[in-house]
């Protein structure tokens, strides 16, 4: 068993989540705020959010953005993928007082997981290679008591997630914007598929629209 998992994410008409590599999504919202419509929009994903159990997000959002990840009047779990250690420790998600679970390996650096373990932050092993076992971190959300988890990740978390056959629904708000570039990141990235048969078909379920702004969302039909 695992946690019912949907992908919500903003981007632009041609698929960009931000402007560049290494570069805070958050900076089409400082864009459009004043757009209407946009205000709106960003209701439905802080509604989306209050209700889910958990949300996730990969390490590289944290470095980036330092999020708290919370929701209006609901105390969402935080989980993050960190096989490698990366997360800064003075980030908001160890500080603040919310609940945060990080997923390792045996191959995380073990300086790390010991200052982990001294602020008390809930650590999940899940496998023992270089990389997280995506499969086995969601049957523990399971066991932990997520029923249903929000990923707001990046186009790389996005992509082993959807290719591994975890994910239900993508939700997508596009933005009036374009952006271009050949290595700048998308809603999915990762390794993609090598064959056409490998294709993953989704279904349209709703579309609202407010102004400019329009929210998709889509069920995944997975293997």
């Amino acid at each position: 068993m695992r946690p019912f998992v949907f992908i919500m994410c903003g981007s632009t008409i041609d698929g960009k989540i931000t402007i560049r590599q290494g570069t805070s999504s958050k900076i089409f919202g400082k864009i459009l705020k004043k757009e209407k419509g946009f205000k709106e929009m960003t209701e439905k994903l802080y509604q989306k959010r209050a209700q889910s159990d958990g949300i996730m997000v990969g390490s590289k959002t944290i470095i980036i953005d330092n999020p708290s990840l919370r929701a209006k009047n609901k105390d969402l779990v935080r989980v993050i993928p960190d096989a490698k250690g990366e997360i800064p420790l003075n980030s908001n998600i160890f500080i603040d007082g919310g609940k945060t679970i990080i997923g390792i390996t045996k191959r995380t650096p073990k300086s790390y997981i010991r200052e982990l373990k001294k602020k008390c932050i809930k650590i999940v092993l899940c496998g023992s290679g270089p990389n997280i076992d995506l499969s086995l971190l969601m049957k523990k959300l399971y066991l932990i008591g997520i029923r249903k988890l929000m990923v707001e990740g990046g186009g790389t978390l996005n992509w082993n997630l959807i290719s591994k056959g975890l994910v239900d629904e993508i939700i997508v708000v596009t933005f009036p914007l374009l952006v271009g570039g050949l290595k700048t990141p998308t809603i999915c990235d990762g390794d993609g598929i090598e064959d056409i048969n490998e294709i993953i078909f989704a279904k349209l379920i709703r579309v609202y629209r407010t102004d400019s702004f329009v929210l998709k969302r889509y069920k995944l039909n997975q293997k």
